[in-house]
């Protein structure tokens, strides 16, 4: 379970410290905000889904996870250009294939740049499908077949340090 004090413990093991050490106060304000997030997800859970008031909420959230995972991919970013020797590929991956569509309005491509590798399951060809899941965890349709959560990104990057 992901707490405070474990992001900030953990935003002290990061590799890139030396380098860099505003590295540990985003970590440290990632992981505030993911934890407001989740409170705000289980609030919005238990609201009118027909209400202004609850759209508007929705809507609020909806903005912050986007930045908080704009943010959580730049983070990653840089400590894996730091430290060339950190196994980060895999969460950097699955942030990548989130952040691509949500900043650049476009499908994410393969590594040459040259042919897109997901297809969206809605009438537009570059715009990711926005969701919350009947957890009421917001995420995004990556594919057809395949939903990425921000609970799923904030765990992931919690795991890796």
């Amino acid at each position: 379970m992901r707490d405070i004090k474990g992001w900030v413990n953990k935003s002290h093991k990061l590799p890139g410290l030396k380098e860099n050490p505003m590295l540990a106060y985003d970590f440290q304000s990632l992981g505030r905000v993911d934890l407001d997030l989740v409170v705000e997800s289980e609030s919005i859970k238990n609201n009118d889904p027909n209400s202004i008031e609850s759209a508007l909420k929705l809507n609020r959230h909806a903005t912050y996870a986007r930045l908080w995972v704009i943010a959580g991919y730049e983070l990653i970013r840089n400590i894996k250009k730091l430290d060339k020797h950190i196994e980060v590929k895999n969460v950097y991956e699955k942030f990548r294939r989130v952040r691509v569509p949500l900043v650049k309005f476009e499908r994410v491509k393969d590594k040459k740049g040259k042919r897109y590798i997901e297809r969206y399951p809605n009438d537009f060809d570059n715009v990711l499908a926005a969701i919350s899941t009947k957890d009421g965890e917001y995420g995004w349709a990556v594919s057809v077949t395949e939903i990425i959560t921000r609970e799923d990104l904030a765990q992931d990057l919690y795991d890796l340090f």
